[in-house]
């Protein structure tokens, strides 16, 4: 017959590995979740890095055409005519390409 420390030690052990069992789907619940909530997120408009860019024209109907390039390190309007641009302005124009796009 076992003794008493020795069913107390059983006991704990018993319950260590049912609290483990329990956290590890409880784990596995959560990757689940994160993965299919991941999968449901809208894509961005494109797949282009805004960091990459060194060119970018923008057209519009009513408007003359702009073009910018990067160079080293600074952006410059080309289009229609020359001149130093706001980095952040365009900046924040490239942010575009990211957004995500609910539906197509």
């Amino acid at each position: 017959m076992a003794s008493a420390a020795t069913l107390a030690v059983r006991r704990r052990a018993r319950r260590w590995l049912w609290l483990t069992g329990v956290l590890a789907v409880l784990g596995a619940a959560v990757c689940l979740e994160v993965r299919h909530e991941t999968a449901q997120l809208p894509k961005p408009l494109t797949d282009l890095d805004p960091g990459t860019v060194t060119t970018l024209e923008v057209r519009c109907r009513s408007c003359a055409a702009r073009r910018f390039e990067k160079v080293d390190g600074r952006w410059l309007m080309r289009a229609p005519y020359e001149m130093p641009a706001d980095g952040d302005a365009i900046r924040r124009l490239l942010t575009i390409t990211r957004t995500p796009v609910r539906e197509w």
